[in-house]
């Protein structure tokens, strides 16, 4: 029987070591044709990250020779679209941000400056060596993206940067409550987190193509205010409802595979009113 991918958001992981999977592939086109900087919003356990990994998976030109064999059993793979493997994959997680407020600033500074660095060494085979080695020195997140989206990369690469940020908002949303203070200080001004989004948005249309986001709730959006104004919020278009989360016939499904192997093919109505 296949295993329930709870907690799982490897989406080559799922697909290849017999997890169960709700194909949601099929929404990348819509996603294309949608504007180039998006972020969707849902409660946490809707399985956001698992979304984000597959959308990375499907553009990371490092995967590019291999995609049909990761895609292999979705909908997407006879329906690959023309921008498949086709960017530079920059991906932030900012749950991984200690949100305590002694530590918080320098969390996000760590966390985000070690993925810019890991990020030069994936893509060292399209870089020249000095490049990396420069991105390499830098210890300020700020300095290191103003110079990882300089006109300068493009230029080296000839490819373009897909941005993904996971749970944009959940280090900030800790701070919300009882700490309206260190929230202010880091999403006004020039506080480092309305800074990075700054310099995202000031490369938008150079360096970076496309970005998707994340998160629980609008709300740090709209504080940075002029920080990141470019941003198309799809959580309520109703074409993506289903986007991440399942409809009831999938649930049926699933429970369906599971009953069967138990021998109670026939409860499966009485399991889905429980």
């Amino acid at each position: 029987m296949k295993k329930i991918p709870y907690g799982q958001s490897d989406i080559i992981k799922i697909l290849q070591k017999n997890y169960y999977y709700v194909d949601k592939t099929h929404f990348i086109p819509l996603i294309e044709e949608s504007d180039e900087f998006l972020i969707f919003l849902r409660p946490r356990r809707f399985g956001k990250s698992l979304w984000l990994a597959t959308l990375a998976t499907y553009y990371d030109i490092k995967n590019k020779e291999r995609l049909h064999e990761i895609f292999k059993e979705t909908w997407i793979a006879s329906n690959f679209t023309p921008e498949a493997g086709e960017y530079f994959v920059l991906r932030f997680n900012f749950s991984a941000i200690n949100p305590h407020p002694d530590k918080v600033q320098t969390s996000f500074n760590d966390c985000c400056l070690q993925e810019v660095k890991s990020f030069v060494r994936r893509y060292s085979d399209f870089l020249p060596s000095y490049f990396v080695r420069e991105v390499e020195q830098f210890s300020q997140i700020d300095n290191a993206l103003r110079y990882l989206l300089s006109p300068d990369f493009y230029a080296l690469t000839n490819h373009k940067v897909y941005l993904f940020i996971d749970e944009y908002d959940n280090f900030m949303n800790e701070l919300m409550i009882g700490r309206e203070q260190e929230y202010e200080n880091l999403a006004t001004g020039e506080g480092i987190v309305k800074t990075f989004f700054k310099i995202l948005k000031s490369h938008c249309g150079s360096s970076i193509d496309r970005i998707f986001m994340t998160g629980v709730s609008p709300i740090l959006l709209t504080d940075i205010s002029s920080g990141f104004n470019i941003s198309t919020d799809i959580s309520l278009d109703s074409e993506f409802n289903d986007l991440c989360g399942f409809r009831e016939e999938e649930v049926k499904r699933l429970v369906e595979i599971i009953l069967k192997k138990q021998g109670k093919s026939g409860e499966v109505e009485k399991h889905i009113d429980q």
